[in-house]
């Protein structure tokens, strides 16, 4: 059994610079008030909370004269206005890049364009991108939604921005197919993916083919879009494919001979939680009979699963 390790896991840059952000506000105040979850990964929100973070699901939970943190998927201008109004110090861990989303699709909408979003409704990252709109723009998150721009023939030009954390594959497919969809549509593409999230996916592709892997171990929250997207990836390139948050939920007999096991991570987490995997996994002796002896019974061989980085 051999275990690769893609190069990039644990934190991405964004997700490290809310955390840095995080854990000064906590250095400066005993509670700090962090309204969401700071990033999808339940065991980094575990660590927030070890030190004195605490969750709150509204910003009525937020007491006036506080400290508050954002997600680092941003904040609706709404909530936003609420806290400065009750004198909270806001400490904002938006990632860069999704602010440059957010900032795009302003100066879009001041531009004259209709907005189409591809992605998820229901993630924070949109609804926040949302809340700073004048106008109500199109989320698309299924194939099966596509047809719904049909609505916006009408309009004079079509801008299209992406969640930060949405499949590029995915959106390269709208981007080729919708013309045929939707003939006589004046709609432009913008590139708003997040190129950490792409190069992890790239790097997964890539080790799939270069290395012939054979089972894949994602590490991630299952909450986080970005991990769904690694798990999804894997899948369609047709290799058996397990997701797991932390090292004990991986089955203690996992990894047979001969298996090629890659092991990604998400981008909020931890790096120790992976570490954890990989040692799971080194750790895990593999047996099997590789012939029959004369007598009935078999030559037995141990195998340590050794550990590569691509």
């Amino acid at each position: 059994m051999e275990v690769w390790l893609a190069n990039r896991t644990g934190f991405c840059p964004g997700v490290k610079r809310a955390f840095d952000l995080a854990f000064r506000a906590l250095s400066r105040r005993k509670s700090v008030y962090f309204l969401g979850e700071l990033v999808h990964n339940s065991q980094a929100i575990k660590m927030i909370e070890e030190e004195g973070g605490v969750m709150v699901n509204s910003p009525e939970d937020i007491p006036p004269f506080s400290l508050a943190a954002t997600r680092s998927h941003g904040l609706e201008k709404k909530v936003k206005e609420f806290l400065e109004n009750r004198h909270v110090e806001i400490i904002d861990t938006t990632c860069p890049r999704v602010k440059k989303a957010q900032t795009l699709a302003q100066e879009l909408e001041k531009k004259g364009y209709s907005l189409v979003i591809l992605g998820s409704s229901e993630h924070p990252e949109i609804q926040a991108l949302l809340s700073f709109l004048s106008q109500e723009a199109l989320v698309l998150e299924r194939k099966e939604e596509w047809r719904k721009l049909e609505k916006f023939l009408s309009r004079e030009k079509i801008g299209v921005v992406e969640q930060t954390t949405f499949p590029r594959e995915i959106k390269e497919e709208f981007t080729k197919e919708i013309k045929n969809l939707v003939p006589n549509l004046n709609i432009e593409v913008f590139d708003t993916l997040c190129a950490e999230t792409e190069m992890r996916q790239r790097d997964l592709v890539e080790g799939i083919k270069l290395y012939k892997i054979n089972k894949v171990v994602v590490v991630g929250g299952k909450n986080s879009s970005n991990t769904k997207a690694l798990f999804l990836t894997a899948q369609k390139w047709g290799v058996e494919s397990t997701w797991v948050e932390k090292a004990e939920e991986l089955e203690n007999e996992y990894g047979d001979k001969g298996d090629r096991i890659l092991v990604v991570s998400g981008t909020s987490t931890p790096h120790f939680l992976v570490e954890d995997v990989v040692k799971k996994l080194q750790a895990r002796k593999v047996y099997f009979y590789e012939r029959e002896n004369p007598n009935g019974s078999y030559n037995r061989e141990n195998k340590c699963g050794e550990i590569h980085s691509i």
